[in-house]
């Protein structure tokens, strides 16, 4: 049965939750604009389990849910309101978001990373960079689960790499990045996570200080000075996450609305901090970058 796309007289409600400023919502909004019809809609970027936050949840016709700080909240804050969930940390089936891919099944459905696919490309674009590098670090913050953490242990044994973890929290980054130094890391990989956004500046700082080729997810990292960024296009998760809105509202229940992939990915490369860390990037992967900084 089609649950109901709206209240009468007036626009769905689109209730949009995240840890904080995301690059994801600007695309997500411009492809609510483009459906051509009015959507009205309210963002809460901090404070996700205040009660403004839960009157506006029981209010909407559908949430979006990015990051998972968001998805827990609104999974505290309803088990009817339809939620479009965007993450790159999890798996959903493992933690019991969705009971299958195919058929979700229950009121969440959205675009989840492939774990083991990214982590995977990850070593294999630093040791394409950097062919000498056996020792890895990896800075994984608890807090987003262990998939990311074991699909770069299980990779980087299969690339004969050894890969140490130490936490990454605003606390211990110090401590950690201390630690690094003496194991005399060749490398680094950093886990994605909301934290890893939020201060990808002083991390890209550290790295460089630290004279260590580095990769994660964001390609502002790179900006930031970082050496390398593989991920997926944000941009187009917003985009597509529209347009599960659009078939919610017109009469999809989210139960039956398949979870997805990210499909269109980014590399950004930092030639500036190639040259500071004495590596020769190869023509191969320059070719390859979506973005080149120099």
């Amino acid at each position: 049965m089609a649950q109901p796309a709206a209240r009468p007289g007036r626009p769905p409600k689109v209730v949009t939750l995240s840890p904080g400023p995301t690059h994801t919502l600007p695309a997500f909004r411009s492809g609510l604009d483009e459906l051509g019809y009015p959507i009205e809609v309210e963002a809460f970027e901090s404070g996700l389990d205040g009660p403004q936050v839960a009157a506006a949840v029981a209010a909407a016709t559908v949430v979006l849910a990015v990051a998972g700080p968001a998805i827990e909240a609104a999974r505290r804050l309803t088990t009817t309101v339809p939620i479009v969930a965007l993450d790159l940390e999890r798996d959903p089936v493992g933690n019991g978001l969705v009971q299958t891919l195919a058929r979700p099944g229950g009121n969440l459905t959205g675009l989840f990373l492939d774990q083991p696919g990214i982590a995977a490309k990850w070593l294999q674009l630093l040791a394409e960079a950097v062919p000498t590098l056996r020792r890895l670090a990896m800075l994984w913050d608890p807090r987003i689960g262990p998939e990311q953490r074991d699909a770069v242990i299980a990779a980087a044994g299969q690339l004969g790499m050894q890969v140490e973890i130490f936490e990454l929290s605003r606390d211990a980054i110090d401590t950690s990045f201390s630690r690094i130094r003496a194991m005399r890391a060749q490398g680094v990989v950093l886990a994605s996570a909301p934290l890893v956004f939020q201060i990808q500046d002083r991390l890209a700082q550290l790295v460089l200080a630290a004279r260590l080729p580095s990769i994660t997810m964001f390609p502002d990292f790179v900006t930031a000075g970082g050496f390398l960024a593989y991920g997926p296009d944000r941009s187009d998760m917003g985009r597509r996450a529209a347009g599960y809105v659009d078939q919610i509202i017109k009469g999809r229940r989210a139960a039956d609305l398949p979870v997805e992939r990210p499909s269109r990915f980014e590399l950004a490369i930092n030639l500036t901090t190639a040259k500071a860390l004495d590596i020769d990037v190869p023509q191969t992967l320059l070719a390859r970058a979506d973005a080149v900084i120099e």
